[in-house]
This record gives structure tokens, sequence and C-alpha cells, in this order.
């Protein structure tokens, strides 16, 4: 009887280990989808443009498959706006002195694809044109 106990106590042991190894495998797994792209979907937003009478007048703009990294949804859409108006770029030409390239990666027919990057943010999205 003792020696039925002895082996159940190495095989919970072995258990525990064996779920201790399987933790430490997936934790590296779970900080790489951390670090990834989050997708936020497509945005409209009006900026102000000269109407050709000596005002302004709103146009729709619209920015499709919005993705950013280490930032908010909110954040990205806000640089997005903010790209449009000359009055906020910082030294390399784009708001909050975010460097900007045109991207390698999926957007609808109809729209450019855009990434920008400070540091380890970073936002991409489908801009209008083309």
């Amino acid at each position: 009887m003792e020696a039925g106990r002895r082996w159940y106590r190495l095989d919970v042991l072995g258990a525990l280990g064996a779920l201790l190894v399987l933790a430490i495998a997936l934790v590296p797994g779970a900080q790489a989808q951390k670090g990834g792209f989050v997708n936020c979907g497509n945005k409209r937003f009006d900026i102000q443009i000269e109407d050709g009478q000596g005002g302004t007048r709103p146009y729709p703009v619209n920015a499709k498959a919005v993705q950013v990294k280490n930032l908010s949804c909110a954040d990205g859409v806000k640089f997005i706006r903010d790209s449009y108006d000359a009055e906020n770029a910082g030294k390399y030409g784009y708001p909050e002195n975010y460097k900007c390239k045109a991207g390698n990666f999926t957007v609808p027919q109809g729209y450019l694809p855009q990434i920008c990057t400070r540091g380890n943010k970073a936002i991409k999205w489908g801009a209008q044109g083309g």
C-alpha cells in the first residue's frame, strides 16, 4: 500500500511539472499576440477645405482597414485626422513626429496603403487615392 502512494505522488509531481512546462511554452506566444496589430475597422471623418469663396466647407475622408500597434484605435484615428492638417506637422512632416511611408499590405481598391511609425507604435490604413 505504501509503494502505491509513493508512485501516486510521483505521478502527481510529474503532471504538475508537465503543466509548468506547458505554461512556460505558451507565455512567449501570448506576448507575441499582444504586440501585434489591432483592427479598428473603417473610419470616416470630415476635414475642412477651402470652398473657393473665401470660406471653408467639410470634406468627407475615408480611412479603410485602420490598424494600430501599441496604441488605442482612438489615438490612431486622431493621428490620421491630424495628418490632413499641415498645422500639426512635426519634424518629419506628420503629426506627433511619426515617420510615414507607403505600406506593403492589402487595402480595398482605390486606396493607398500607408504605414506610420514612431518607436514601437505603428498605424496602418488605406488612404483615399489611387
